[in-house]
């Protein structure tokens, strides 16, 4: 049975016809709210051609930190995850699309492109280098000095490529860690388990680090999921901590008990 269904909706700054906006009250609300939360429907896409942008999202990365804080179940609904969502939550920022790739706009279909040159180039070179080896073994030191510089070469301009596409490395990295959070919680869902195995206990901290990164149509609202995850933090601390005193409390009454009744 659910008691409440916390639905996403618009939340604008400006003063509402009804009551002045206070940004502190909204984080709390926000905070304690997402603190009670026992269940998360995940909807990675919503529609059958969606390319499915989830993954780079400000407030879905929020959802996923709060998804791993608090160790919460999923159930995904709607449409299977795309296979360039897949990919992404495979592989990240080393990503790989070759050149006939459906171009879908995504923002880090570039970054996937160059990642695809530089491991055709270096596999090239690298089976070219063999068969120079086997036919002519005895230039063989000439042949590993040049494998050695081109490689050098190749490596620098991709290391170049991927200072100059930074935006798409954070997003791709980030996007990475929001979908493997999602994806793990719904496979714990399903071992009936609470435990998100394979996921980092700092991965919050990453995902809360690469905010700045992700494209938002307000960029206070970095500062605003910042602020939220503090507390929400603070209000876990606080559960736990009150837990664990019921719990002791409890075990010395049975002890102070269990005395009197050898008494």
């Amino acid at each position: 049975k659910i008691k409440f269904l916390w639905l996403d909706c618009w939340a604008y700054r400006k003063q509402p016809p009804w009551e002045t906006y206070k940004h502190d009250d909204f984080c709390v609300t926000l905070a304690r709210v997402t603190s009670i939360v026992d269940h998360v429907i995940w909807l990675p896409r919503s529609r059958a051609g969606c390319r499915g942008e989830y993954q780079y999202r400000l407030w879905c990365t929020f959802e996923a930190s709060v998804v791993r804080l608090r160790e919460l179940p999923v159930s995904i609904c709607g449409y299977e995850l795309s296979k360039r969502q897949l990919s992404l939550a495979m592989f990240g920022s080393m990503l790989v699309l070759p050149p006939w790739a459906a171009n879908y706009g995504s923002e880090v279909e570039v970054l996937g492109k160059v990642n695809f040159f530089q491991l055709s180039a270096s596999s090239v070179h690298l089976w070219t280098t063999c068969v120079l080896l086997y036919v002519t073994p005895a230039q063989s030191t000439v042949i590993i000095v040049e494998y050695v510089i081109l490689n050098f070469f190749l490596i620098s301009v991709y290391i170049f490529a991927r200072f100059i596409l930074a935006d798409q490395v954070m997003l791709a990295r980030n996007a990475k860690r929001v979908l493997s959070i999602m994806l793990r919680a719904a496979a714990a869902r399903r071992r009936r388990s609470t435990e998100l195995s394979g996921v980092s206990p700092g991965v919050v901290a990453k995902l809360t680090s690469t905010l700045p990164w992700l494209p938002a149509h307000d960029r206070r609202d970095v500062v605003t999921i910042k602020t939220t995850l503090d507390l929400m933090a603070v209000f876990i601390t606080k559960q736990q901590g009150g837990s664990r005193n019921a719990r002791a409390q409890m075990i010395r009454q049975q002890t102070v008990r269990s005395l009197q009744a050898r008494a």
